[in-house]
């Protein structure tokens, strides 16, 4: 069929296939997380590093840092909307 996806045989280079996983879902409540004690590569120039590290200092601690996030709430009937600020100011 024409929506069917190649396999991994067909093709020369592994590759990921993302899907909405929340189509099924009246409210889905979304997070973006990037996950990794670092958000660079280990040869990247310092003030690549740098720049990485300032975005959200803990990073380093935790594992993780929160990009965003889309929390639906019930009383209001609409989402609440979060991004990077509110990840950067959690402790």
């Amino acid at each position: 069929n024409e929506h069917s996806l190649p396999t991994m045989a067909s093709l020369s280079h592994p590759y990921l296939c993302l899907g909405n996983i929340t189509s099924n879902f009246r409210h889905p409540n979304i997070i973006d997380i990037k996950m990794g004690t670092q958000a660079y590569e280990p040869s990247a120039p310092e003030s690549k590093q740098r720049r990485e590290i300032q975005k959200y200092t803990r990073q380093s601690e935790f594992g993780l840092r929160i990009v965003g996030m889309r929390v639906y709430d019930k009383v209001t009937d609409d989402y609440i909307c979060k991004g990077k600020s509110f990840g950067t100011g959690l402790l």
